[in-house]
């Protein structure tokens, strides 16, 4: 019965995990495209490796990318841009012209000359003239449409006719010819000059040509659909290519118009029921190695849900963009920067981590990825420069180098891999590079990508850390205004832990940063901590031992308190609760049991709660703790004296077990003394005495 319950109790424990595998395996699912996947691979410039393919289905073979994109180019460059007349204006336009042409004649002339009407019409004529060949509001070279344009379509009503851009008139070339006509002109033809100058003709001049963007969009589309995308066909049954056979680049393009016919199902059934089977199944194993992996390898991370959850979030969102820009088939899946994955899990986590699930997440993508050889090696040996070259993220300048990193190795590769296929360094297609230097642009949107997770999950990366242990924070001013002992000890503790860390290999500025605040909780109460004491002023003279170890122990739970307060990351938490483990304030304790021998005596009374430290950082900063605070009681600071309070100090933490669940090897500890041993000599040096002057 006890066993079902503890099966059933892990089972319910552990059931997010299963809920997160059938999230994420349902996520990447809906992202996968849903077409067949053609089964050969094959390189331009390498033979044929398959069995003789003979044709499946008839079916067309595509032109060249570079062949359809230089024939779309010429249909841009010929095209014709649509202008729309409007008739009205110029109906508008002249019919205001003869209500004011009869008031400025009456004024001019006082009804004294007979051909009124004559040189009115001449007037109308002429604006009708400029109307009907149409004017621009701006100069031609102003319209971008018309740039490089010799003609532009007039529509007329329902009629459209082809005119040449030289014909059009813009505003300011419509006034210049009417003027220069008028100036040209016999008196009798426009009247006087005194009637020219009352007309102020350039009022009645208004635009009525304009872009006709519909129709134009429209025209050009069916133009570029007309340039055909095929450039003969191939036959059901048609040999294709034989085995042995070099991939030419005649061949090549024959290959891949069957492999885009092939995944598109044109020419052949299709179960898409089939093929969601396998996609699932596909997808399950991968993800599926990937928990394996974390069972078997990094089992801690699963004491925390945000670690796992992380990780399968970071996986979802690299295919998620890798899909968009494959249906989007304008960009290159270059542009996409797959480092980014192993930065940000490296950052969090470590590189064998980050080399695995970004491994798997290139087989998940490389499945659908367009040339997936190439692919996979290609973002396979970037991935691992970026691991490789960003140890630690705590200046600007390492994710700078990693992207520079990153671009040589997509370069080289790229390259190489290219010059082998084609043969040819002229054959290489150089704009393809601009996606590669856009690609290590964007690893850069790292550093604040790296913010955004550890503010969502909680975690916390080197630049934060650094962050906190910055004495002129505000939190660390304040133990040095309360309780400057305490803080000058929290700081020796920090020089003797950093450096003992740093030989037996783990986080630096997380040793640090923990060992800075884990004796935060003494600015409640730093009266009672004897390094904060002034001479013969001790408050616990007026406390019972009990009250006493009650003080002392409360600096852990106050500490806690105040880091939550302040929103210090857990991982420094951490340092606060387990410092002293679940050890003894042995002071107060054998004070205890010598005043009162033989009396029971409640060893909880004494202890602090715990937990014990687990990992190497939490652990070694209990040792330095207690090592650090009892070597300023010893009298004689030498060498032996030292090396056997370190040695007792460690003897006892071990045979109390407070150290059951550290990291830390045997080979660890003895490093760990000499580099305290050390760092304490260095501390307590003995300076020569100087004589005294006579």
């Amino acid at each position: 019965m006890k066993k079902t319950a503890r099966r059933t109790f892990r089972f319910f424990k552990h059931s997010y995990l299963i809920i997160l595998f059938a999230v994420t395996v349902g996520a990447i699912y809906l992202l996968f495209p849903k077409q067949v996947k053609f089964k050969y691979e094959f390189q331009k410039g390498k033979p044929w490796r398959h069995e003789t393919l003979y044709a499946p289905f008839s079916f067309g073979i595509n032109k060249p990318d570079l062949q359809i994109k230089s024939q779309q180019d010429s249909v841009r460059k010929q095209f014709v841009p649509y202008f729309k007349l409007d008739e009205s204006k110029a109906r508008n336009q002249i019919n205001l012209f003869s209500s004011y042409f009869d008031q400025a004649w009456s004024k001019t002339y006082n009804n004294q000359r007979s051909d009124q009407t004559v040189i009115k019409k001449n007037y109308q004529n002429l604006l009708e003239q400029i109307y009907k060949a149409g004017i621009l509001e701006q100069s031609v070279e102003f319209h971008p449409e018309l740039k490089d344009k010799d003609s532009l379509v007039c529509i007329r009503g329902s009629f459209a006719e082809e005119v040449p851009v030289k014909n059009i008139y813009s505003l300011r070339t419509a006034y210049a010819t009417f003027s220069d006509i008028l100036s040209k002109s016999k008196n009798n033809q426009f009247g006087s000059q005194e009637l020219k100058e009352a007309l102020l003709l350039n009022q009645f001049l208004t635009p009525n040509l304009h872009y006709d963007f519909i129709k134009s969009n429209q025209v050009f589309q069916d133009q570029l659909n007309s340039v055909s995308t095929t450039q003969g066909m191939v036959q059901s049954g048609e040999r294709v290519i034989s085995r042995g056979d070099v991939v030419t680049d005649s061949n090549y393009q024959v290959l891949q118009s069957l492999k885009i016919s092939y995944e598109k199902g044109i020419g052949h059934n299709i179960k898409y029921s089939t093929i969601m089977l396998g996609q699932i199944l596909f997808i399950t194993l991968c993800i599926g190695v990937l928990y394996l992996y974390i069972f078997q390898f990094r089992k801690y991370y699963l004491r925390e849900r945000k670690n796992i959850i992380s990780i399968m979030l970071s996986v979802i969102i690299t295919i998620f963009f890798a899909c968009l820009v494959i249906r989007t088939n304008f960009i290159s899946l270059s542009i996409v920067p797959f480092t980014i994955l192993a930065i940000i899990i490296r950052t969090f986590f470590d590189s064998r981590t980050a080399v695995f699930v970004y491994l798997i997440t290139l087989l998940l993508v490389g499945f659908f990825a367009p040339n997936s050889y190439e692919f996979i090696l290609e973002q396979t040996l970037a991935g691992f420069v970026a691991v490789v070259s960003i140890d630690r993220i705590y200046r600007r300048s390492h994710l700078l180098w990693t992207s520079v990193s990153v671009v040589l190795t997509y370069s080289i590769v790229f390259f190489s891999v290219t010059i082998i296929q084609e043969g040819n360094i002229s054959a290489i297609p150089w704009t393809h590079f601009k996606w590669i230097l856009a690609n290590g642009i964007l690893v850069t949107a790292c550093y604040p990508l790296i913010y955004i997770f550890e503010k969502a999950f909680g975690f916390v990366s080197d630049v934060t850390l650094i962050e906190l242990s910055d004495t002129n924070n505000r939190l660390l001013r304040k133990l040095a205004e309360k309780a400057p002992g305490t803080f000058q000890h929290s700081i020796q503790v920090a020089n003797i832990a950093e450096e003992a860390i740093r030989v037996v290999g783990g986080n630096t500025f997380l040793m640090r940063a923990g060992a800075l605040y884990h004796d935060i909780g003494k600015t409640e109460d730093p009266q009672y901590f004897i390094e904060n004491q002034s001479i013969n002023e001790n408050p616990h003279d007026k406390l019972s031992y009990e009250k006493s170890a009650k003080v002392v122990v409360k600096h852990v739970s106050d500490g806690v308190k105040i880091a939550r307060k302040n929103k210090l990351p857990e991982k420094i938490i951490d340092f606060i609760r387990t410092h002293h483990g679940t050890s003894k304030t042995e002071y107060f304790y054998r004070k205890y049991l010598i005043d009162h021998p033989g009396a029971k005596v409640d060893v909880n009374s004494f202890s602090y709660p715990g937990p014990n430290p687990t990992g190497k950082e939490l652990s070694v900063l209990m040792l330095a703790d207690s090592v650090e605070a009892a070597s300023r009681s010893l009298p004689v600071k030498d060498e032996k004296t030292l090396r056997n309070l370190i040695d007792q100090l460690f003897t006892q933490k071990i045979n109390e077990g407070q150290l059951k669940n550290s990291a830390l090897t045997f080979g660890d500890i003895t490093a760990v003394k000499e580099v305290f041993l050390e760092k304490l000599i260095n501390i307590y040096h003995v300076r020569i005495e100087y004589p005294e002057e006579q």
